[in-house]
Formats: structure tokens, C-alpha cells, sequence
């Protein structure tokens, strides 16, 4: 069993979890409300280090990221107001999964038991490497671990479309960051929809 920190103590999480200080977004104020976690893929390959150097220099920050061996990174506490889903970042828990997305895909993106697969996001068809075992187990882990912490449902809205600016502040639960925003399709549908079929 292994944690994750939310408002200074500890939450139990099944999944692996470190942290360290060279990977930790500092100086970050705190959320007013908290109504939703925002699932996000990376689009390439690179792991944790890799991922929080990039939103760094882009002077964006999450909370989490998950790695291919499902090792989960916590970057910043959970009560923190991290920058990964513009307008929602002010009521939102952000987990970036690492995984390779989009028109560049190639045969060494299917590595690690991965596949090559494609959703339909706006009706939109959408390529990307499909998460690994071990990741999607931790992702779920995680995401349930946070829900509980929050009070949070453990539930995904359904639907492949972006969600109306009434949808997202009635809803509590797990959103993608494509129902955030038009120009995302990060996760997929694929995770979202086994969050609802995880559910007990």
C-alpha cells in the first residue's frame, strides 16, 4: 500500500506512488473548490522527468503523472491549484498518463503490450497508442484514490463531445480533458469509460 497526499496527509493508494523534490511544483496557491479530476495523456513518450520538465518551461503544472510501468509521480498536493485544463484548473485534480497520441504514431509506439488503437472524440477519428496494463490499473487506482479523498463520485460523464459550460459546473466526477476544451481529444474514451464500468 503506498500514498498520496491531499490537504498535508496521506491517502491511501493501491497503486505505487513516489514523489521527490526535483519533481515538485512549488509556490502554487490553493483551489477554491474541488468538483472534478481531469484526465490527461502526454502525447509522446517521454516519462516523469521528461513531462515535468516540459510543463515547467511551458509555466504549466498537474498533480500526477502515471508512467508505462505504472508508477504513479505526485508533483503537487492535491489541494494545490495546478495549470493542465485551463478554465478548469480552478475546481480540478489534473493526472497526465503517459502515451504516445496522434498522427505521428509508429510501430515502436505499440512497445510495452501496448496497441495502436483509435476513438472517435467530436466525431473526430483519433490515434493513439492504447495505455499498458500496469497503467491502466494505477490510473484507476489513483483516480479512485483522489475521488474518495474529495467526496467525490467515482464516474466519468459519457460522451465523446465537449461538455456545455452548465454540464461542467453541475458535474462532479472524472472528465477528460476533451470535454473541457475543443481543440483536446487527451485521454481518449477508452479510460473514461472504464471508470464507469470499475464502478461497484
Amino acid at each position: 500500500m503506498s500514498y498520496i497526499l491531499s490537504r498535508g496527509v496521506e491517502v491511501e493508494c493501491v497503486a505505487p506512488v513516489r514523489a521527490t523534490r526535483d519533481f515538485k511544483f512549488q509556490a502554487l496557491g490553493r483551489r477554491a473548490e474541488t468538483r472534478a479530476v481531469v484526465l490527461h495523456w502526454t502525447g509522446g513518450r517521454r516519462g516523469a522527468a521528461g513531462v515535468f520538465e516540459t510543463l515547467r518551461e511551458r509555466g504549466l503544472s498537474v498533480h500526477f503523472v502515471v508512467e508505462a510501468d505504472g508508477t504513479v509521480w505526485q508533483f503537487a498536493d492535491c489541494d494545490r491549484r495546478c495549470s493542465h485544463a485551463g478554465p478548469a484548473n480552478s475546481w480540478s485534480i489534473g493526472v497526465e498518463i503517459v502515451n504516445p497520441a496522434g498522427a505521428v504514431l509508429t510501430a515502436k509506439d505499440a512497445a510495452d503490450g501496448r496497441t495502436l488503437a483509435e476513438c472517435s472524440i467530436r466525431g473526430q477519428r483519433v490515434r493513439h497508442a492504447s495505455f499498458t496494463a500496469p497503467q491502466t490499473r494505477s490510473a484507476l487506482a489513483l483516480t479512485r484514490a483522489v475521488c474518495a479523498a474529495w467526496g467525490l463520485p467515482f464516474r466519468a460523464r459519457a460522451g465523446g463531445d465537449t461538455a456545455t459550460a452548465r454540464e461542467l459546473a453541475e458535474f462532479r466526477g472524472v472528465l477528460g480533458h476533451y470535454e473541457i476544451s475543443d481543440e483536446k481529444t487527451d485521454p481518449g474514451r477508452g479510460i473514461l469509460d472504464l471508470v464507469n464500468e470499475a464502478r461497484p
